[in-house]
């Protein structure tokens, strides 16, 4: 639910404060529809790893309150930034929305961590190793992509260059990968609740 409210308040709050002329529009639509597809990934993502969990856990509780503190954070810390023109994505905003992005696709990515951890603690294997050897992968590529957001975070990525700046490279950089390698992991799984269909 928490997913499918950040998106409801992301359009929201893009409409509180309507752009001036039809390019500032497509920009914001550009920047919408990359916020978009990050919190829509993360939910299916999020769906697929929440249904195989076996039980819940104190550690898997906590890692789901903060994976949901940075989903409804992005919506607010996207609003800040939304208004700023491409090429000019600096400042705290910016730094702030990379932080949250980095951090929403660490604890996705610890998710799967925790359910290959108790997969392994099961007597009797639940998941085919096909489903596990996706889940590993996706949640290597999800620490991968963590590190990229992060690293953008850095000063050093806000300065201006061109037509675009590092910092906004290195988002799209993340968002392709995490499309394409996710895409590839999950290729070989079939239906949509494919993570949670046990071994037999």
């Amino acid at each position: 639910m928490v997913f499918g409210l950040a998106l409801g308040f992301g359009s929201v709050l893009l409409a509180a404060k309507p752009p001036a002329n039809g390019q500032a529009l497509l920009v914001e639509i550009g920047w919408f529809g990359f916020s978009f597809i990050l919190v829509l990934l993360g939910w299916v993502a999020y769906r697929r790893i929440a249904v195989a969990f076996p039980f819940e856990t104190q550690t898997i509780i906590a890692v789901n309150a903060a994976l949901l503190f940075t989903v409804a954070l992005e919506p607010f810390l996207f609003y800040l930034l939304a208004p700023n023109a491409p090429g000019a994505i600096a400042g705290p905003a910016s730094t702030a929305f990379a932080l949250d992005l980095g951090s929403m696709m660490l604890l996705l990515s610890a998710l799967g961590y925790l359910l290959l951890r108790e997969e392994r603690r099961e007597p009797r294997a639940r998941l085919s190793a096909q489903t596990l050897r996706a889940v590993r992968t996706i949640a290597q590529v999800r620490a991968c992509v963590a590190c990229i957001y992060l690293i953008s975070a850095l000063p050093v990525f806000g300065a201006a260059s061109g037509v675009s700046d590092a910092r906004q490279a290195l988002w799209y950089v993340g968002l392709l990968s995490i499309i394409a390698l996710q895409s590839v992991a999950l290729a070989p799984l079939r239906g949509p609740r494919s993570i949670a269909t046990p071994a037999r």
